[in-house]
This record gives C-alpha cells, structure tokens and sequence, in this order.
C-alpha cells in the first residue's frame, strides 16, 4: 500500500526525474556542439594557412611590375615614400623577405630557418624558376588574410630580417656601394 504522501509526492519525484534528465540531456548536447565548433574552428584555421598565396613577379608584369617601377622611382629621385602610397592594395601590414628565402623551404640552406608560410598564414608559392633576377617578395595582409603577394625586383630586407613591417612603413633609398652600384632600397619603420 502507498500512502497518501508517497501518492502526493511521485508527481514532483516524476517531475524532478524528467527534468534532471532534461538537464542532463541539454549540458550533453552543449557538449556536442561545442566540439564540434572547436574542430570546425581548428580544420579553418588549418584550411587558411593551406591556401596558397602565389607570388606574382614583376618580370611579368601587371601590380608587381607598377610596384617595382614605383620603387626604382623612389631609388632614381633619392628620397623616400610611404610604402602605403607606393603598394597597389589595401593593407594593414607587410611581410618582406628575400625572394631566396621565400623559395626555399624549412630546413633548407636558404630558409635561414624561416617558416614564410607560418609567418604569413599560406602557402607561399612562386610559379616558376626565374632566369632573371629577383628581389624581395612582399605580402600584403589586410585583415589578417593574404591580399596581394609581389616579387618587386629589388631586395628591400637583410638575410635576417625583420620580416614584418607595418602600414607607417617607408621606403628609404641608399647610397651607392659596392653590394647596390646604382643604390640600394631600405624599409625604414619600426619592424612589429
């Protein structure tokens, strides 16, 4: 027999069985969603830094070449530019390495121990083996993406860096030396 306070109380008990499963159900299904978010967020992350950003050379013409003409005017007329004013795109910060460097791959000799596609957040690509010669690759980021990547004909960053430069950024002629006969190009800022 059941008495009259088990009869009142098994609605609240089925109540409170129901909504603790309710509960359990709700924080399990949270769970789900949250890893499933946490994955989806890390194969993007990992999807970004596999696209391939494929270096246009200023041999062949278009924005490259308009930016390498740009930068021999600055070296002709000796004195210096916002690179700002001078690049082709919008953009919050540049990347500038040695074409060499961006070539090579780590643990190459030539990569200095520098991960470009790391730093940059793609696939740096050159489309071809050059027979000219080449001068530093710029990557143009705006919003955290690779927006533009040109080979400009002139080396404007040392061997060893730095590599990222932000928008203040100017370019800077030089004198004539035994390394630049006709005068060499400098990134002059504060290197972030």
């Amino acid at each position: 027999m059941t008495s009259s306070l088990e009869q009142a109380t098994a609605p609240k008990r089925r109540l409170v069985r129901w909504l603790t499963r309710g509960v359990l159900a709700l924080l399990l299904a949270y769970l789900v969603y949250a890893v499933i978010n946490v994955t989806s967020a890390a194969d993007q992350a990992d999807a970004d830094r596999d696209t391939t950003c494929t270096v246009a050379y200023a041999h062949d013409g278009g924005d490259a070449a308009r930016l390498r003409d740009a930068l021999t005017g600055v070296r002709s007329v000796g004195a210096g530019q916002a690179l700002a004013d001078l690049a082709p795109v919008k953009w919050d910060v540049v990347y500038a390495f040695p074409a060499s460097v961006v070539a090579a791959r780590p643990g190459d000799p030539g990569s200095l121990g520098v991960d470009v596609d790391e730093l940059v957040g793609c696939q740096a690509t050159l489309p071809y083996r050059a027979d000219f010669g080449l001068g530093s690759v710029l990557f143009f980021v705006h919003d955290g993406t690779v927006v533009q990547a040109l080979e400009v004909g002139h080396p404007l960053v040392g061997n060893r860096g730095p590599w990222r430069w932000p928008q203040n950024t100017r370019v800077e002629p030089l004198p004539p030396s035994p390394e630049c006969p006709g005068g060499c190009l400098r990134l002059v800022g504060v290197a972030v």
